[in-house]
């Protein structure tokens, strides 16, 4: 992994591994590594910029996810900032393991604190006990368990390992499933060890404009964005990084509407 400097605006983004490592750097001076149950957050407000590339001691290989998590009007202009959580909130329900990386879940806090009404839960799935050769005459556990939803969020659930059932629909590797809105509880099952991420948040209400690693609400704020990194104004100058910053891309001709 080599991704040169490059800028963003208005969003924070939410590193978390589960295997490998990932050499963070940033024009706020940071140069952090992070390794898998980690979690890097950067809000980026009104302008900041960064690079990720895997360190020459890194594990074989590299898996996880980056959330890009757009910020409302009220803060998106404030300062830039980052911060980096080396332990997170595990606990074990059953065959459910649950590792809270944003938000509140099963009476514990991400160390992230509030970053808006938004929830992202590991749920790792372990496979159901051998069934024994006599029947106890207890019927087994038709799930694994079940995670509680706040009904006022809207959620997505996507598997990372393995293959799982999810509120009774089956699912692989890469796919993602969207559970709307009103849920209080979310039933899951596996036959084998599964992983999970369940994604949650409050509907946003206002539109955005998104452009390349830019998220606004005008056309002209995209461009003024784009206009600024190429000028070296604004978001600073990562150092340590070896190479060249990203060039922006070319804007279509047409106006950027939101979304």
């Amino acid at each position: 992994m080599r991704v040169a400097p490059h800028p963003h605006i208005g969003i924070r983004t939410a590193t978390w591994l589960v295997e490998g490592a990932v050499l963070h750097r940033d024009s706020l001076g940071n140069e952090q590594r992070i390794r898998p149950g980690q979690l890097n957050l950067m809000t980026t407000a009104g302008g900041m910029a960064h690079s990720e590339e895997s360190p020459e001691d890194r594990p074989p290989l590299l898996h996880g996810v980056q959330l890009w998590a757009a910020m409302p009007d009220q803060g998106r202009h404030g300062p830039a900032a980052f911060d980096h959580f080396p332990v997170l909130p595990t606990t074990s329900d059953g065959r459910l393991e649950l590792t809270v990386i944003l938000g509140d879940q099963a009476g514990m806090a991400s160390p992230a604190g509030d970053v808006g009404p938004v929830a992202a839960l590991s749920v790792v799935i372990s496979p159901p006990p051998p069934t024994p050769l006599a029947s106890t005459g207890t019927p087994p556990a038709s799930t694994a368990g079940a995670v509680a939803l706040d009904p006022a969020f809207e959620y997505g659930v996507i598997v990372l390992e393995g293959e799982a059932v999810i509120g009774g629909v089956s699912l692989g590797v890469g796919a993602m499933l969207y559970l709307g809105r009103g849920r209080s509880e979310l039933t899951l099952d596996a036959e084998g060890t599964s992983r999970l991420l369940v994604l949650g948040g409050a509907p946003f209400g206002e539109p955005v404009v998104m452009w390349w690693n830019f998220v606004a609400r005008s056309d002209r704020e995209i461009r003024a964005a784009r206009e600024d990194w190429m000028a070296g104004r604004r978001f600073g100058s990562v150092a340590g990084f070896d190479g060249e910053q990203l060039a922006a891309p070319e804007l279509p001709a047409g106006r950027l509407r939101p979304r």
